[in-house]
């Protein structure tokens, strides 16, 4: 019937059926909630604010989830559906508990675990495949990997098809990533399969091998924070391939090799923090991102002179070069850093006089050349600098 075809096609009546379906699902989603909710209680019932009296009226009535607070263990955040989308669990009495698997029919798309003891990271989190971020941080027990059925490769397939569905989603929803104390028995590695990560961050953990070539690839990522995590090998020189990195952090771990010239491909970098990585040599490269505002290669063997092109950084604020192998005078187109506020190069090889376009660097707050060879008297230029609280000479 032409009709019945008109129907069928007809725009508002596909509208009608979506919404129609739309609605059933979040009705469904809603209940589930509240089955997780309840479940939770009589999993832990000797965590919960509520009274039990709470139980049977959250129980029969047609009330939001998210309206009714009954934890103090865990919090949870909703979206404008009434649909709990956020999870974040602060156990902060450090005792032994385990995520129970209910939780994991959530619609999740932020997940958080703070100070949680149990024998291994929760392999479950493979289900939830909406993710945006995940936070996972103070587990002081456990071993093995940041959990294989998140971070599979394609050769993994094989054997798990089922996680290897749900991993696959995740990895195109998963935003941000937040690991952190961990326990050195768990080995971390950085998911470069993760296409969708805008942030990485890495802290106080146990990093099985050094930043993967591949996170060249990774080109929506515009924060890397890896500190203190044991991290060895070069720092790729794919990493220039990152036009949308804002900050890179790589302080104190165990990276060795050259200062890759490719980190100035890096346009829109604006903080560079290399500090505390003893092995880190080469020369300090000419070649240096324009929108730097703070640049720390402190603690690093890191040879050659300030170059010349630092009169290009208009927006630098912080340059910090303590205990580094850097020698040479400091050049006069520093005078062209109108921001800055830190020139920290104590303990270097740094020598010659300083020079009076310094002066030219208003803001200016910190100055500290001691154990260097930097000799003659402060410029006048210099030492009028209305901000300068912490000048400290050889």
């Amino acid at each position: 019937d032409p009709s019945d075809r008109k129907n069928y096609t007809d725009p508002d009546l596909k509208k009608k059926e979506h919404d129609d379906r739309r609605r059933h699902d979040h009705k469904i989603q809603r209940l589930l909630d509240r089955y997780v909710l309840v479940s939770m209680y009589m999993y832990m019932q000797h965590s919960w604010r509520a009274l039990d009296r709470e139980l049977p009226h959250f129980v029969s009535a047609n009330t939001d989830s998210c309206k009714w607070n009954g934890m103090y263990i865990f919090t949870i955040g909703c979206d404008d559906d009434g649909i709990i989308n956020e999870w974040r669990h602060d156990h902060t009495r450090k005792q032994t508990f385990q995520v129970p698997a209910v939780v994991y029919h959530l619609d999740l798309e932020i997940f958080s675990l703070s100070g949680y003891e149990a024998e291994a990271i929760p392999t479950s989190l493979r289900h939830l495949w909406r993710l945006r971020e995940l936070s996972i941080s103070g587990v002081e027990n456990g071993n093995g990997s940041f959990p294989p059925e998140i971070i599979l490769n394609d050769h993994d397939a094989d054997a798990e098809d089922h996680l290897d569905s749900m991993t696959m989603r995740m990895s195109n929803t998963l935003q941000v990533l937040q690991l952190s104390y961990l326990n050195d028995d768990i080995k971390i590695s950085i998911p470069t399969d993760f296409t969708a990560l805008v942030s990485i961050e890495i802290q106080s953990c146990h990093l099985d091998g050094g930043i993967p070539t591949e996170i060249g690839m990774m080109t929506g990522l515009t924060n890397i924070y890896i500190a203190d995590s044991s991290a060895r090998g070069t720092i790729p020189t794919q990493i220039g391939l990152l036009s949308n990195l804002v900050d890179l952090w790589l302080g104190y771990n165990y990276l060795s090799g050259p200062l890759p010239s490719e980190l100035g491909e890096c346009g829109a970098l604006e903080t560079l923090h290399l500090d505390g990585n003893a092995d880190l040599t080469g020369p300090f490269h000419p070649n240096l991102p324009l929108q730097l505002e703070s640049l720390s290669l402190a603690t690093t063997s890191i040879t050659g002179s300030i170059p010349t092109t630092i009169g290009l950084l208009s927006k630098l604020a912080d340059l910090t070069l303590t205990q580094t192998k850097v020698g040479g005078q400091i050049p006069t187109e520093i005078g062209n850093c109108k921001n800055l506020t830190v020139l920290e190069v104590s303990d270097t090889q740094m020598s010659g006089t300083i020079p009076s376009e310094l002066g030219n660097c208003a803001e200016l707050k910190w100055l500290d050349l001691r154990a260097t060879n930097v000799t003659g008297p402060v410029p006048k230029e210099v030492a009028d600098l209305p901000h300068l609280d912490h000048m400290y000479m050889p």
